[in-house]
């Protein structure tokens, strides 16, 4: 009995909020129920990383918000009230804060793109290889690559990445069988599999390019979401490039993006040496 009278109070509650603050609840739920929808598939499908976390978290904090609207309104009293709107305050400088991460990330997606007749070197970055070969999303990227190398046959390739603990050969090697699978001369691909990570990638990219004679100025070859953050350290290790974004799942992109503000906001604090 005691909870149907609570939940009949919470919605008499609601019922007299104003209009304005009506709107403003059901704007946070749904957020908040999307946030955490978008989330779905990945973990669905097995893709478990600090981006689901964010959205999850980021979700339930919207929905939280939408909850404890009308409590705020009509039942807290002056300390509650006062965190209640430093709760708000808190999840709209997370949001402006997402917002102007991801209008970074958006700038190296839609930034300008490779000179037509290039011979910019491709440097395509490695992903995740199984044993059945390179993963749908490295597949996407070297596929764009092809795209590049097809429609500038002057220009070479370099594959970068290294061999993971749970991978069968190094993602460098796997991405220049599928290239050449699909009919790029073995010639125009250079190998660089030391590499752990996107700062490595490039830097060592950088030393077989010059060990090479390849054209210095690059075209880096991932993810859009990754984009960034490639730039980043591209301009750290010297190298002049233009982008290219690859098509990512729509079911892997949100919790990619949301993992990329966590490692754009990570190398900030403590950029790599």
């Amino acid at each position: 009995m005691e909870l149907k009278k609570y939940k009949e109070q919470y919605f008499s509650d609601v019922a007299e909020l104003p209009r304005g603050l009506k709107i403003l609840g059901t704007v946070l739920f749904f957020v908040g129920v999307l946030s955490v929808l978008l989330m779905v598939p990945a973990i669905m499908s097995g893709v478990i990383n600090i981006g689901g976390a964010i959205g999850v978290l980021g979700g339930g904090m919207f929905i939280a918000a939408a909850v404890l609207l009308p409590l705020y309104r009509k039942r807290f009293g002056k300390a509650l009230r006062i965190l209640y709107r430093v709760y708000l305050a808190v999840l709209a400088a997370m949001t402006a804060f997402a917002v102007f991460l991801s209008v970074m990330m958006m700038t190296a997606i839609f930034g300008a793109p490779p000179e037509p007749d290039s011979t910019r070197t491709v440097i395509v970055l490695g992903c995740q290889v199984y044993d059945s070969g390179p993963s749908v999303m490295l597949k996407n990227r070297l596929n764009a690559a092809y795209d590049y190398l097809t429609a500038n046959p002057d220009a070479s390739c370099v594959v970068s990445g290294g061999k993971g603990d749970t991978e069968p050969v190094s993602e460098a090697s796997a991405m220049k069988e599928y290239l050449i699978s699909r009919g790029i001369e073995e010639s125009r691909i250079y190998i660089e599999d030391r590499s752990t990570n996107t700062l490595e990638n490039l830097t060592y990219s950088k030393q077989v390019i010059a060990e090479n004679g390849l054209d210095e100025r690059a075209v880096i070859v991932t993810d859009g979401f990754h984009l960034k953050r490639a730039q980043m350290f591209a301009q750290k290790v010297g190298l002049d490039v233009r982008t290219i974004s690859a098509h990512t799942p729509l079911f892997l992109l949100p919790t990619y993006w949301c993992r990329e503000w966590a490692s754009i906001c990570y190398y900030a604090i403590f950029p790599p040496n």
